[in-house]
């Protein structure tokens, strides 16, 4: 089991969401964290519109279930 603060990303229309913002959540946990920023680097990801919840102790498993991709 992993526990970890709550966190949230909220992506507006008007905002990009990509790797190099993903990277600055410094309170997620900085592996899991890395493996995120990686994928969408390597497939040219960018986070779609929409509210996100997720935690400190998100897995990058879990975080490609939360956060819905799309390409830049």
């Amino acid at each position: 089991m992993r526990i970890g603060k709550p966190l949230s990303l909220q992506v507006d229309s008007d905002k990009v969401v990509d790797y190099i913002v993903i990277d600055k959540y410094v309170l997620w946990d900085k592996v899991e964290r890395q493996k995120v920023v990686d994928y969408m680097k390597k497939n040219n990801y960018k986070i779609k519109e929409g509210f996100y919840q997720f935690n400190q102790a998100t897995t990058f498993e879990k975080a490609l279930e939360i956060f819905k991709f799309e390409k830049m």
